[in-house]
């Protein structure tokens, strides 16, 4: 079995990743009245892994 790890997000995939993880961080910051303790965890952690992604394009 062999693994690939290429890079294989392109321009438009990373710009929606980007977006959607600020905006993510954005209602945990900003916003947190809304959700509970976890839920804020939880969003702040898929928040910070989208833009590390879009960042580096994996």
């Amino acid at each position: 079995m062999h693994l690939s790890l290429r890079r294989n997000l392109g321009y438009l995939d990373r710009i929606i990743r980007l977006v959607a993880g600020l905006v993510l961080l954005y209602l945990v910051i900003f916003n947190p009245l809304v959700m509970s303790g976890w839920v804020s965890i939880v969003l702040g952690i898929l928040g910070v892994a989208m833009i590390i992604e879009g960042l580096l394009a994996y």
